[in-house]
């Protein structure tokens, strides 16, 4: 595994020098052809293919835990490079980001609720190789194995990050920082209420001790309702509301880790994007 990925990583190396488009296909060979009647035969997450109904040409997506840049590829398919944002710690994949989407903004730094410096955390997997893709600012996260190799790297709020540059009509946010979601979500509270944006965000089970409650709370407090996309039916369900809690067993959330959100004042765009994909499939 550790030598298949050194070779792949010179490769692409190699081929962004003479072209950033072989080099994307090459890193993203794996998934270049999924769509609604493949997903689940496929490496990859089904909620890339809900991309073309959050995002429109003109949109500025933010990528928050970058990582190997899949959906900076798949959004750059749909709006321009320069409308990308990514938020990527690990140094070595945010050298790589920089150098498969030039035309992105490819920050370098960690968010959380304060700014300054802090340790990240990355698993070393028992045979001996960093599980970067998994980093962690959160010690006692269910990712940090029982040896990990720690880096200092500086962090900063998304509403400081986001007022200094001025960036304006954010439509989408994708969330993925290893069970941080509840601090990197308070250090971006004025955005959330501001400009509000729709959320994709991977929150799994073990890393808030089998208990979604506290951070689906804090998510339906900025006024946003909470969905899954069901592989089985092809459509976003509900997951959350302030009445009920948890409206769906938590049995059918172990095996997810991806949830929707959208502004609460949007209650018809979840059934709006269900028809589109059943139009879309049906043809």
């Amino acid at each position: 595994m550790k030598f298949r990925k050194i070779i792949d990583l010179i490769i692409i190396d190699i081929l962004a020098t003479f072209s950033t488009k072989i080099a994307k296909l090459f890193k993203f060979r794996k998934v270049l052809n999924i769509d609604f009647s493949n997903i689940q035969n496929k490496k990859g997450e089904a909620e890339l293919l809900l991309l073309p109904y959050l995002l429109h040409k003109d949109s500025v997506f933010l990528d928050i835990g970058a990582n190997r840049g899949i959906y900076c590829f798949f959004s750059g398919k749909i709006i321009s490079e320069n409308n990308i944002i990514a938020f990527e710690p690990v140094p070595k994949l945010a050298r790589m980001l920089k150098k498969l989407f030039p035309n992105a903004l490819i920050i370098e730094k960690a968010l959380s609720d304060q700014k300054g410096r802090a340790n990240l955390n990355i698993p070393i997997h028992q045979n001996n190789y960093l599980l970067d893709t998994r980093s962690t600012l959160e010690k006692e996260s269910s990712n940090a194995s029982n040896t990990y190799e720690t880096i200092s790297v500086e962090i900063t709020t998304l509403n400081d990050f986001v007022k200094l540059n001025k960036i304006e009509k954010i439509s989408l946010i994708k969330i993925d920082v290893e069970g941080h979601e509840l601090k990197l979500l308070a250090g971006a509270k004025n955005i959330l209420i501001n400009n509000r944006p729709s959320l994709i965000i991977e929150i799994e089970l073990n890393n808030h001790n089998n208990n979604l409650d506290t951070i689906f709370a804090f998510i339906d407090q900025l006024d946003y309702l909470i969905y899954f996309f069901e592989i089985e039916t092809l459509s976003l369900t509900q997951v959350y509301s302030h009445e009920r809690k948890l409206v769906v067993p938590i049995e059918r959330l172990e095996k997810n880790h991806n949830y929707i959100c959208f502004p609460k004042e949007k209650p018809t765009y979840a059934n709006n994007i269900n028809a589109q994909i059943r139009q879309s499939t049906t043809i």
